[in-house]
């Protein structure tokens, strides 16, 4: 696990290594950044921002209850998303397009619906240049997972 804090740039990151992606989740680690970490950040309190963090990843990965790392109660929330009568009506819009379109003899290899698909991005914190640079000298690797943001 490694928490990345840019004072100056008003950011901060946790990195969660392949064995703790179980126990630290990305949005766990975006609630200990959002919840406390990042309101320590803006009142000045850096110390306070990172004992606060590392209290709630210690709690999290079966270490020792903190007090200062408890993460306050969430009420459940409403279940986002698509109301059934919206996903039946675009799965018949779909079925109904892609009908036409073979009785038309559409042409150009079937029907698409949006564009080049999901893409892995950045996320903003890079080592600059085209290949190698970044953070090397062995320990292990980070799988991907965790969360960045800014204060």
């Amino acid at each position: 696990m490694l928490i990345t804090v840019a004072i100056a740039e008003h950011k901060d990151r946790i990195d969660v290594g392949y064995g703790l992606e179980g126990d630290l989740t990305d949005a766990l680690t975006r609630r200990i950044r959002n919840e406390l970490m990042e309101p320590r950040f803006k009142a000045g309190d850096f110390e306070g921002g990172l004992r606060a963090g590392i209290a709630a990843i210690d709690t999290a990965t079966g270490g020792h209850e903190h007090e200062e790392g408890k993460l306050p109660a969430r009420a459940p929330q409403k279940q986002k998303g698509l109301p059934v009568g919206t996903l039946v009506f675009l799965v018949i819009f779909v079925l109904i397009a892609i009908i036409s379109r073979r009785g038309r003899g559409g042409g150009g290899g079937g029907f698409w619906i949006g564009g080049g698909g999901w893409s892995g991005g950045s996320s903003g914190w890079s080592s600059g240049g085209g290949g190698g640079g970044g953070w090397s000298g062995g320990g292990g690797s980070f799988g991907g997972g965790g969360s960045s943001g800014s204060w």
